[in-house]
């Protein structure tokens, strides 16, 4: 199998010979690989941003001196929030980010045998990504594998074994489809969580304490929904800007030009400003994990420090 020939200058996705010739030259479907600088450069940039995002969080975990009206007592260090899970989340991403350039530069045909050995790695950090992502939710619940009941520990195992045992067999026959949709349903029940946190702030009172944590969850919100839209447009706009449009000449994908920003990379694009929302409000306003989660809660330390002082 011959290298991948590498120019100066931007890669092109395709046969570009075919798509000059107005698609009318011998069409040959092993061509047909995404390897556009829209596509390659966006995995790169998401990368870089997932990385800094993880490292941001992972430096915060249990660091309360940013948050405003939290006094947490000497010598207490609190580990409630799900920011060790979420920082994983985004080192996870960052690695299938950029493993997924790494295939969109390099590969050429379909058939190559990087091509299927660079997405099989990406599919599988992506996929573990969403896990840990579930997790993050599944924490700020109060569901862990250390929880007080025991009905919380077996549906966290629950949960962790079924779900890394059909990743295992989506991700053996390349199954991109299960990955992506596995990821849109952890997004929604972030969702899902981050709106059952508002409800139960508004329950605690009206004070412009919880009036600014709700702003900051509708924030979150905002980011997750953002990350849910940018797959959508990938698949929407699949059909007419990508593979099955090759023969044809990408004649109607909306984007001014599919061989150099497709909709893969428009996809990239939306889903990190998603990302970089969901990173920054969390470092701004960290989500804390209900009661009987295995760590102490805010207010389990403010009681420890009480009975200190005492």
């Amino acid at each position: 199998m011959s290298m991948p020939t590498w120019k100066a200058a931007s890669r092109i996705t395709f046969d570009q010979d075919y798509l000059d010739s107005g698609c009318t030259l011998a069409y040959d479907d092993q061509t047909g690989v995404d390897n556009t600088v829209g596509t390659y450069a966006t995995n790169f940039v998401i990368a870089g941003v997932c990385f800094t995002a993880a490292a941001k969080l992972f430096k915060c975990r249990g660091d309360q001196s940013h948050v405003p009206d939290i006094q947490e007592p000497p010598g207490l260090h609190h580990h409630g929030h799900g920011h060790v899970q979420l920082s994983l989340f985004y080192l996870f991403t960052a690695v299938s980010f950029l493993v997924g350039a790494v295939n969109h530069l390099i590969v050429e045909r379909k058939d190559d045998v990087e091509k299927h050995v660079t997405e099989r790695i990406s599919y599988s950090f992506y996929g573990i990504a969403s896990i840990l992502l579930f997790h993050f939710g599944m924490k700020l619940l109060g569901v862990t594998r250390t929880s007080d009941g025991n009905l919380k520990k077996i549906i966290w195992w629950s949960f962790t074994v079924s779900s890394l045992i059909v990743l295992t067999y989506f991700i053996a026959i390349k199954s991109i489809l299960f990955v992506g949709i596995f990821n849109i349903v952890t997004c929604l029940f972030m969702i899902i969580v981050y709106i059952l946190q508002s409800c139960e702030m508004r329950g605690q009172g009206n004070g412009n304490t919880n009036e600014r944590k709700n702003s900051y969850l509708v924030l979150k919100v905002l980011g997750v929904v953002t990350m849910i839209v940018g797959p959508l447009l990938q698949v929407f706009l699949s059909p007419t800007c990508g593979h099955d449009a090759y023969e044809t000449c990408f004649e109607d994908c909306p984007l001014p030009d599919p061989t150099v920003f497709n909709h893969n990379a428009l996809f990239h694009v939306v889903y990190m400003f998603g990302l970089i929302i969901l990173a920054c409000v969390e470092v701004i306003s960290p989500s804390i994990v209900a009661k009987g989660a295995g760590s102490k809660t805010i207010e389990e330390i403010r009681i420890v420090g009480d009975k200190e002082d005492a």
